[in-house]
């Protein structure tokens, strides 16, 4: 019982390590990521070539402002208001050789996926929000070269109008929610691990 203990004792430890460290990494790359281009979309289509830096995730993200008319008898506040809109967006992520890294076909929406919202303003007849969206994350290639090219549609339900939509990448930027949540896991499972540990290192040489 007490060699148990301790082998449990060691599983636990390493298992708090390993999920400090993955914790540590993202809050490190959340305060490091680099915005390494942006361009601008042009009928619709954008592309962006860059190095980035290898070993580390890189992150797609679109930049614009959307212009939506302002409902009749809705809020005053700025702050309240909520432009609907949703727009299809096509981008490819591809390396020096090619090789496609990462693409996605879906639709930047106002009530789906993880964005930032910069401001918002209105005015007696509209009102504008500029947001970021984030989209798909990929590791950089070791060569550090991508290329990425998108094309962004019209409003779906051709109410809302994006302006100054920009194509951006990031790199060196944290890892995503999922490794993060088995990371806790991790750390707590092993704190646990760890006084099932002493319970049966104390009880093996109480038994003695």
């Amino acid at each position: 019982m007490k060699r148990t203990g301790c082998l449990i004792l060691v599983l636990a430890m390493l298992s708090c390590l390993a999920g400090s460290a993955v914790i540590g990494f993202a809050v490190v790359s959340a305060f490091t990521a680099r915005r390494v281009e942006a361009k601008a979309f042009a009928g619709g289509r954008a592309e962006v070539m860059a190095a980035l830096d290898p070993g580390h995730l890189a992150q797609v993200a679109l930049e614009m402002s959307v212009r939506v008319p302002r409902p009749a008898g809705g809020p005053q506040d700025p702050s309240g208001f909520v432009a609907v809109y949703r727009f299809p967006l096509r981008y490819q992520v591809s390396d020096a050789a090619g090789t496609v890294l990462f693409s996605e076909d879906s639709e930047v929406r106002s009530d789906r996926g993880s964005r930032t919202t910069v401001q918002r303003t209105l005015d007696q007849a509209v009102g504008v929000v500029a947001v970021q969206h984030w989209l798909g994350k990929f590791p950089a290639p070791a060569a550090g070269a991508v290329r990425v090219t998108a094309t962004l549609g019209t409003d779906v339900d051709g109410k809302a109008t994006a302006e100054g939509a920009a194509l951006v990448l990031y790199d060196r930027v944290a890892s995503d929610n999922r490794s993060i949540a088995v990371a806790f896991v991790l750390v707590i499972g092993g704190l646990v691990a760890a006084v099932l540990g002493v319970v049966l290192f104390v009880a093996g040489r109480r038994a003695r």
